[in-house]
This record gives C-alpha cells, structure tokens and sequence, in this order.
C-alpha cells in the first residue's frame, strides 16, 4: 500500500519575522527492512515494507530585516517524529534535529554579494540518523549587465571543507549502515544572457476563438 500523509500548517507574519509550525501523520509509511531469506539467519534479504504509521511535528522561526544594502535573513527550525521502528540495538531514539541558517546579502553597485551559512545538529530524519552536526559555508557573487540581459553568478560551495556527512542507516534489527562522507568543496560560474526580454506591442484580439469553439 502506498504512503498517505496528512499536514496540518499554522504560520503566523508580522512585518519581517515569520513563524511556521506543520504537523504531519503519515501512514503506510514505505520503509527498507531487511529480513531474513527463508529463515536463515546468514542470509538477509533487502525490500521494502509498509511501516507503521507516525506523526511528525517541525517548527521554525524566520528573520528577515533590512538594513540599507544589507539584508540579512535568519532561521531556525527543529523537526521531531515519533517512529517506532526496530534497530539492532533495540529501538531507533528519534533524537530531534535542529537546523540554523544565516544568510547576509549586500545588494551594493558593483555587485550582490551573499554570505551563506548553515548548521545542522544530530537527530533522526525517518531511518536516518546524523550522529555528527554539519556545517557549511556558501559565498556567491552576482552581477548584471545591459539592463539584466547579461549576468555572472560565481558560487563558491563549501567554502572551508567543513560539511562532512556522517550518518547511520536502519534497515530493522538485522542491518545497520554507516556512511562517513568528506565534504568537497566546488567552484561554478554562471553567465546568463536573456533574449527578447521586451513584450511585443502587438496584442491578440481573439481570432480564432470561433472556430476553437466549434471544436
């Protein structure tokens, strides 16, 4: 049976400070197990199963000022579920996760520069634990030319090598998977050029309407 899930969404505005909170239930959840192969216990077989349904509840606050040519933008949001699913140890813990993002644009004459950074704490995500935060820094440069038809973006991700992932995956009591992965730091350019960014003069006057009527 395939995955249903409900939401349930509150947000709340004033000026530039945002608050979000969803509530999620979700049921007939699709789930990788691994299962014994006819009853032996050497051989595990992969597939995947319906799990037991669960709620989920993220939250989140949202800063947006605005100071001159800075513009600055905050946010910080914690998600939780409640998933009973089997572990080789017993029970996965649902630890919360918690997500910290702060972004400073400077909207300048000669170009806009960004400023991105983000942490993440450890928690559970489904059957995914992160048992190590994360964080990383993003820088990117834009700048237009010939009234917006030509633009340069440089984009510099990851910029000290700090968002290394370390997670643990579980597939039931038998299988655990641990995946340690060095970030890598990346470098793109970006040139855009926009053609025909005028509107024509011309306006339709809805020839042709009677006739796609009739069909």
């Amino acid at each position: 049976m395939s995955e249903i899930s409900k939401n349930l969404n509150y947000e709340l505005a004033y000026k530039w400070l945002t608050f979000d909170m969803t509530y999620s239930h979700t049921s007939h959840t699709m789930m990788s197990n691994v299962e014994t192969y006819k009853d032996n216990p050497a051989i595990g077989l992969l597939k995947p199963v319906n799990g037991k349904a669960y709620n989920h509840v993220e939250a989140s606050v949202n800063l947006q000022p605005s100071f001159g040519i800075w513009h600055p933008a905050f946010t910080a949001s914690v998600t939780k579920q409640w998933l009973d699913m089997d572990a080789h140890d017993g029970k996965i813990s649902n630890k919360p996760m918690a997500v910290f993002r702060f972004n400073n644009t400077f909207n300048t004459k000669l170009a806009m520069l960004t400023w991105m950074m983000s942490y993440t704490t450890k928690g559970y995500g489904r059957n995914i634990y992160s048992y190590k935060p994360r964080f990383c820094t993003n820088v990117s440069v834009y700048k237009a030319f010939l009234k917006d038809r030509l633009s340069f973006q440089l984009f510099i991700y990851d910029l000290f090598g700090t968002d290394d992932i370390h997670m643990s995956a579980h597939y039931g009591k038998m299988k655990e998977m641990i995946l340690d992965q060095q970030s890598t730091s990346k470098v793109s350019l970006t040139v855009r050029y926009k053609f025909n960014t005028t509107r024509s003069k011309y306006k339709g006057t809805g020839a042709g309407e009677s006739q796609k009527n009739r069909m």
